[in-house]
């Protein structure tokens, strides 16, 4: 076998060997929940991510209107329905606000922030705006 093959063969190896790895932690850690993210019309998941119970990801984007950042908190439980933990941004735009008996209101730095909702939205439609709206994802300190 020549010297040039060589690494190609270490690599094929080394690929299978990560593959087999992965397939069987998957079959031997006990399953958790995951968060879907998919078009209306059912296409394929655009985002699957897995989730620890009561593990929480981020939705960031800009008020339409104000042009200003909010970031909304959730979590999912073990049935997989999705909660309102926390609401933060910098000034209160249009279609925003508290709804009472839920949450309570702080201020944290420059940023307005209603905490501790834990108000179950289940599954959610997402109506993503235009580009400069930049709807994001944030699970885990990364954006995804």
């Amino acid at each position: 076998m020549s010297w040039v093959t060589r690494p190609k063969v270490l690599v094929l190896t080394g690929s299978v060997g990560l593959v087999t790895f992965f397939l069987i932690l998957g079959w031997v850690l006990p399953g958790g929940v995951e968060l879907w993210v998919v078009r209306v019309k059912g296409d394929e998941p655009l985002l699957v991510l897995p989730m620890e119970e009561g593990e929480r990801f981020t939705i960031h984007y800009y008020h339409s209107v104000e042009e200003s950042p909010i970031w909304e908190e959730h979590s999912l439980d073990k049935k997989g329905t999705i909660y309102v933990e926390e609401e933060r941004y910098l000034k209160f735009g249009a279609g925003m606000g508290r709804m009472p008996g839920v949450g309570r209101m702080v201020k944290r730095g420059p940023y307005e922030v209603i905490e501790e909702m834990h108000m179950p939205i289940g599954q959610f439609i997402l109506r993503v705006g235009s580009k400069g709206v930049d709807h994001t994802v944030i699970w885990r300190g990364v954006r995804v």
